[in-house]
């Protein structure tokens, strides 16, 4: 049979590629003589994150309870430092117990705690169940320091869930409410229009849901 090869090209640059305005009347962006222009010549990316940290997570549980089991959960985290270095040059910005414009998201604001935790507890029986999640996280403080306005610092926070389900046959009803007792989110100064920092707390105050699944 017959060997065929993918055809190949390249583009060469010239000097008159890199640090020359496109040409108004020559289209693709190349120069009055029709050469490549505009081309943006860089080293590479300057900026870089490091992050270190610990997560962990404990369960235990208990059997026989009224016919039931009881099970125990706790998910962690510790954020030793979320380092932000804008190249060479530039002090690298340490924002872990902090909160402040998120360098990866732009101009995003956003916490990052040292300490999170969710810890659940959910009681079963053969048919239906239900659970209760504590949501945590460590106060922050503003990365501008003192500077920051009104408010330059949140406190520790804490939410509280509670779900269940009930199985019918091979039918699944689930409910739940989030953020039981309606707590509002912390305000900050000249952080977005919302005066908040929407990535890590709740905005919407407590919700209900609910929810139906069938088995075939």
């Amino acid at each position: 049979s017959p060997n065929f090869s993918s055809p190949s090209c390249a583009l060469i640059l010239g000097p008159e590629a890199v640090g020359v305005t496109p040409s108004p009347n020559a289209p693709k962006r190349r120069s009055a003589s029709q050469n490549v222009a505009g081309a943006d010549l860089r080293l590479g990316n300057l900026a870089s994150f490091e992050i270190k940290g610990w997560d962990f997570a404990v369960s235990y549980a208990v059997y026989g309870i009224l016919g039931g089991s009881l099970d125990l959960t706790l998910v962690g985290t510790y954020l030793e430092s979320y380092e932000y270095d804008a190249g060479p040059g530039y002090p690298a910005l340490d924002l872990a117990g902090s909160f402040g414009t998120e360098p990866y998201l732009g101009q995003v604001p956003a916490a990052f705690p040292e300490w999170k935790a969710n810890i659940t507890s959910t009681y079963s029986r053969q048919n239906w169940g239900v659970s209760y999640l504590l949501r945590w996280l460590d106060g922050v403080d503003d990365i501008t320091g003192s500077d920051c306005g009104l408010s330059c610092d949140v406190d520790a926070y804490f939410y509280h869930d509670l779900n269940g389900y009930f199985d019918w046959g091979n039918t699944t009803f689930s409910f739940g409410v989030r953020n039981l007792f309606d707590k509002d989110p912390p305000y900050v100064t000249n952080y977005a229009d919302m005066n908040t920092l929407s990535l890590n707390y709740d905005t919407s105050g407590r919700y209900f849901y609910t929810g139906i699944s069938m088995r075939f």
